[in-house]
């Protein structure tokens, strides 16, 4: 993102709601705004945050919304773990 350009969007699940505004050198996280609206099932958050699961893994899952424009946005707030981290890895 460059200049003045950003990304607003609310990101939700049925564990709550948070407005979310990304600019190149700023992340604001506040209350949901209007706009675009990320959906993530309440089983996802937790792997999603730790880098876990890859957002490309939950965006096609069942009851998962996420606006292709946005994906490369959440890409960037939620880094899948290095070198790849998968469920069966135990920890």
């Amino acid at each position: 993102m460059s200049g003045t350009k950003k990304a607003e969007f609310t990101l939700a699940s049925e564990l709550g709601s948070a407005g979310i505004t990304i600019t190149r050198a700023d992340v604001k996280i506040g209350k949901p705004i209007r706009g675009g609206r990320v959906h993530v099932p309440k089983r996802w958050p937790t792997g999603m945050i730790t880098g876990y699961h890859a957002i490309e893994h939950i965006a096609p899952r069942s009851g998962a919304s996420i606006p292709k424009r946005l994906i490369p946005a959440m890409k960037a707030l939620f880094p899948t773990g290095w070198p790849y981290v998968y469920q069966g890895d135990n920890y």
